[in-house]
């Protein structure tokens, strides 16, 4: 028997829209806005489909709400010590209208239409500054009311920084790189000028040529230290280190890159000085074989 057609099953847009407004006030209420940053991923690898570099460049901002499995506090593992040290492995459900995501970054980049896993949320709350990764996204929870679809469940885990470039124009978020980055210490010789933070440095002839460059992370002139982060190449001693946009130009006097300045725990240094030292003697006799 089909259905009586007297009445509408699923099929008023009146009252869609209807829910649709209420959802978006509700959440706008009782929400918070985030910042949402979609991923770029370069050099994808066919094989494995992992990218060789990420980045973010662009920060959505839009209102969510907090599920109501974290209303009491943050889900997951919680803050655990492994054989790899210490983890925080937070967790968070978010709530966020449909319609307002497509509004604002579904308008901004026509790509994205609806939060895609792998993609960020800077989440700010009172004192709490956390950047957090999607890792799964319900697009049918609650299911179809009145027939259409009005929010979207993000499920995020703690974000986990593996040398991702961030250029979003928020000074916060773009820190995260500054600070974590791989980087080494360029120490040189006196000289006239200064460098700026996050203009590209390089030694060689020209940019296009150059034999080393990186990104100026910070220029501390009182003992001539360079800070630089997404380096290729291999900076060498006696020569010059060119500041892109200053012009600024100055002799590299030593570079380390087994001391790690941006990652306190870092035993590299430790380890290579104690093999040097003497982990294996080599004058020994080896039973099995010789080296």
């Amino acid at each position: 028997m089909a259905t009586n057609s007297y009445f509408t099953h699923n099929t008023s847009v009146a009252e869609r829209a209807l829910v649709d407004a209420m959802v978006v006030e509700s959440i706008q209420i009782a929400g918070l806005d985030i910042k949402y940053l979609p991923r770029t991923n370069s050099n994808i690898d066919a094989l494995f489909d992992e990218a060789e570099k990420s980045s973010f460049s662009t920060a959505y901002t839009v209102e969510v709400v907090v599920h109501e499995d974290n209303q009491t506090g943050l889900s997951g593992d919680g803050d655990q010590i492994t054989r790899w040290g210490y983890e925080a492995r937070d967790a968070i459900k978010l709530t966020v209208s449909k319609t307002r995501f497509e509004a604002v970054v579904t308008a901004g980049d026509a790509t994205i239409t609806q939060p895609r896993e792998g993609d960020l949320i800077y989440f700010s709350l009172g004192d709490l500054q956390q950047l957090y990764e999607i890792t799964f996204v319900e697009d049918q929870m609650p299911f179809y009311q009145l027939g259409s679809r009005y929010t979207y469940e993000i499920d995020c885990s703690l974000f986990k920084f593996s040398d991702e470039s961030f250029n979003t124009g928020v000074e916060d978020i773009d820190a995260v790189e500054t600070i974590r980055s791989y980087s080494i210490d360029l120490v040189l010789a006196s000289g006239s000028g200064n460098y700026t933070v996050g203009e590209t440095v390089y030694q060689g002839a020209n940019l296009g040529a150059a034999t080393a460059q990186g990104e100026v992370a910070t220029w501390t002139t009182g003992t001539n230290t360079l800070r630089v982060i997404n380096i290729s190449g291999e900076f060498v001693a006696s020569s010059n280190v060119i500041g892109n946009s200053s012009s600024t130009t100055r002799s590299l006097t030593t570079a380390d890159t087994q001391e790690l300045p941006s990652d306190m725990l870092a035993q590299n240094k430790e380890i290579e000085t104690a093999a040097d030292g003497g982990i294996i003697n080599f004058t020994e006799t080896n039973p099995f074989g010789e080296f």
